[in-house]
């Protein structure tokens, strides 16, 4: 019995570290839903995600488990590759949950900055606020919104808690390699594998490793957020932290500083808006940060104007430097 128990160890160890080696050797990711995929094949265990304001730590696996959920309830309300999810949220858990979630299946997503603009968002259904729930309902032609943070169970929603808890357990369906999805901000579409390229860049330049800790003080409706912030994050096996950014740039710049120092952030991804208004001096706890991004002007491309200081380090550019004057 033991000689088998053995032999059953060495077969599992070894298929661990096959595991492992076809991870590191697989081609890079092109589309989300690949590389969300491979972190949760090779990180399951590694922190992923922090939102300081909801108190939430979050594993790989523990994330991409409710992407999962989240996708496997949108299929069964229909949403399938091309068709659109309108997204009205603030910087959380539960939007980054739908992002990935709608990756995973493929639909693409629309995000709207105001539930004014949440109007002229073309789309199967909504994902938003139960405050804009109201908004959304009245969209002609739609699904029933997806409410998040609260409402009664007799509201004309589908109430995001329940949905998660409906489909827990459930996986996402799969996805052919020719099905791919894209991302509708306010300024301007990126496809998937755009979305993927700019976190690989990003990840490249920055030298991302598993002990990072990014702060991405920049909302999840736009590519610089998402794609630029949390993907380069799950391009390194590393944590993403989400300061609330409610209450105006005043205050998003002190939750920015608070959770720089509370969760010893050592990247920071931030607006110019947001680093004027960070304090001049480094706060207490920010030894370990090293650097980050911030978008200066239009494109993708980064480095093109010189670094932007913050506290002594460096926050390499993204986009076009502005035309002199």
């Amino acid at each position: 019995r033991h000689k088998i128990r053995r032999t059953m160890l060495c077969r599992s160890a070894a298929l661990a570290l096959a595991r492992r080696h076809l991870a590191a050797s697989a081609a890079p990711a092109t589309r989300i839903a690949d590389l969300v995929n491979a972190r949760a094949a090779d990180s399951t265990e590694t922190l992923a995600l922090v939102v300081p304001s909801a108190d939430i730590r979050w594993t790989y696996g523990e994330l991409l488990d409710r992407a999962r959920w989240f996708a496997a309830g949108l299929h069964e309300m229909g949403y399938a590759p091309g068709q659109k999810l309108g997204a009205r949220l603030d910087n959380s858990e539960q939007l980054l949950v739908a992002l990935v979630g709608s990756a995973l299946v493929g639909a693409d997503v629309e995000t709207a900055k105001t539930a004014e603009l949440l109007g002229e968002v073309t789309c199967r259904g909504t994902i938003v606020h139960h405050r804009d729930a109201a908004i959304a309902g009245a969209m002609i032609g739609q699904h029933e919104p997806i409410a998040v943070g609260g409402g009664a169970i007799k509201d004309p929603v589908v109430h995001y808690d329940i949905l998660i808890e409906a489909f827990r357990g459930k996986d996402a369906p799969e996805l052919t390699k020719e099905q791919s999805s894209y991302y509708f901000s306010t300024s301007r579409p990126a496809a998937d594998a755009a979305l993927v390229a700019n976190g690989a860049a990003a990840a490249s330049a920055l030298e991302i490793a598993t002990s990072d800790r990014t702060c991405v003080s920049v909302p999840l409706a736009h590519p610089m957020g998402f794609g630029f912030g949390v993907l380069s994050a799950f391009q390194g096996k590393s944590a993403v932290v989400l300061p609330s950014l409610q209450g105006g740039t005043e205050a998003a710049a002190a939750n920015t500083a608070q959770a720089m120092a509370e969760e010893k952030c050592t990247l920071l991804l931030a607006d110019s808006h947001v680093l004027k208004e960070l304090p001049t001096a480094a706060p207490d706890g920010t030894d370990a940060f090293r650097g980050g991004l911030t978008k200066i002007g239009s494109g993708d491309a980064i480095g093109l104007a010189e670094p932007r200081a913050v506290w002594g380090k460096p926050l390499t550019t993204v986009g076009k430097p502005p035309a002199s004057p």
